[in-house]
């Protein structure tokens, strides 16, 4: 996930977050869940386009991913 100057944020500033696939495509951040039984922070996110559909994204595997907070977080 790429961040510019910020190393952590509170979960709960992820939810409403913009994120940009390395091929362009946006999607909103709606939910957040751990998925205990493999050790994974899971980002629920539909597509902007679209926003009667989500789906889950193991945010280690976002690596190249950009994301744009909402609502006024400070780092």
């Amino acid at each position: 996930m790429i961040l510019h100057d910020i190393k952590r944020v509170p979960p709960n500033a992820l939810i409403g977050a913009y994120l940009t696939s390395p091929d362009g495509q946006e999607f909103k951040c709606v939910n957040y869940y751990i998925d205990i039984q493999n050790n994974n922070f899971v980002l629920e996110i539909q597509l902007s386009k679209d926003p009667t559909r989500s789906q889950g994204y193991c945010l280690s595997d976002m690596n190249d991913w950009s994301i744009s907070l909402q609502g006024g977080f400070i780092s």
